[in-house]
């Protein structure tokens, strides 16, 4: 057991070692069809969403918003407060 440090219980533990993303494939029924649906359609969806409301575009240093969008709702925010995060989220199902 050299390398190994005990666990609270006594028992060794085991080094886990990262697999290459390309390595692992999902085939089972469930998951793999949501791959699939995500890949084709939701994902390039959504992109095109935030193509078309601007939310990429925001990004840009030169971007100016509308004035519907940069209105001040009764809640005291705009609805540009909340793109970024709705681009990471993209970002995030599509990698």
């Amino acid at each position: 057991m050299t390398g190994q440090a005990p666990t609270p219980h006594g028992q060794p533990t085991q080094a886990n070692t990262p697999l290459p993303l390309r390595a692992i494939t999902i085939n089972d029924t469930f998951w793999a069809a949501r791959q699939q649906i995500n890949h084709e359609r939701t994902i390039p969806h959504i992109y095109d969403q935030l193509i078309q409301t601007e939310r990429i575009a925001a990004f840009r240093p030169d971007w100016r918003p509308s004035a519907q969008t940069a209105t001040r709702h009764p809640w005291g925010g705009t609805p540009v407060m909340f793109w970024d995060s709705d681009v990471a989220k993209w970002i995030e199902a599509a990698s």
